[in-house]
């Protein structure tokens, strides 16, 4: 997995390869690049993959920048299931997953969606290891309240 910083200002777009015109989200970490002309969105998009390698792979990370990336995907990613596999705000967004669709619409049929939206549980945890270490790291202290949160609303 390749990981890029997407800068939070575009100020700083001028120093490295950007385009502006189809950035999507700031100040997250991007987990494709060159995707191609055709398909160059891709590389914008935010996705609960992120904090899975920040979780096993933590030394690829400066900890300024994963924490305000984390806390980007919790306000957008982070819901009351788990976490949404792509950002709400994106055209390809489905966040409905059902297998056993066999309609003619591509972007759900046969479960073509999975990663397109819908909730699963299995990144959560993820995202709170990730949290909690680069919270820590920083010493903000705010990944703790709101594990407690987590752990008292949702379980």
């Amino acid at each position: 997995m390749l990981l890029i910083w997407n800068f939070a200002e575009p100020s700083e777009d001028r120093n490295f390869e950007v385009n502006p015109s189809i950035v999507s989200r700031r100040g997250i970490y991007k987990d494709v690049y060159g995707s191609g002309a055709d398909h160059e969105f891709a590389d914008y998009r935010l996705r609960c993959n992120v904090p899975v390698a920040m979780t096993v792979a933590p030394e690829l990370f400066n900890p300024e920048r994963a924490l305000v990336a984390l806390r980007i995907t919790e306000q957008v990613l982070v819901s009351p299931m788990g976490m949404k596999t792509l950002d709400p705000s994106d055209y390809s967004y489905r966040g409905d997953y059902d297998n056993s669709n066999d309609s003619s619409d591509p972007a759900i049929a046969r479960g073509w969606n999975y990663h397109n939206g819908p909730e699963w549980g299995w990144p959560l945890g993820f995202f709170l290891r990730a949290y909690l270490r680069f919270d820590t790291a920083v010493g903000r202290g705010r990944a703790v309240r709101f594990i407690a949160f987590v752990r008292t609303t949702h379980c």
